[in-house]
């Protein structure tokens, strides 16, 4: 994973946490820097705090959470779409 110069990693919140496969990823990917972005449907994730707990030698250079509704059928995106592109333009 050194030879990248970003690393973007997508999620989704998985009961407040970062879900298992990807805090497996993290133990093991060695990462000096990474832009994460999240996806949840009402439960918060604190990224950085989950990425020191996971990854303390990791620094989170950006971070965007991306909210749908919760628990409605079909799930529908909460974040404007203007915020989102915002942010991949500081990217």
């Amino acid at each position: 994973m050194s030879k990248y110069d970003k690393v973007i990693l997508g999620m989704p919140t998985w009961w407040y946490h970062v879900p298992p496969c990807v805090e497996s990823f993290l133990k093991n990917a060695a990462l000096e820097k990474i832009t994460v972005f999240v996806t949840n449907s009402g439960i918060p994730l604190n990224v950085n705090d989950e990425m020191k707990r996971i990854s303390p030698d990791t620094y989170v250079e950006s971070s965007e959470i991306i909210e749908f509704t919760p628990l409605v059928e079909p799930s529908r995106l909460v974040t404007p779409l203007e915020e989102i592109d915002a942010w991949i333009e500081t990217l």
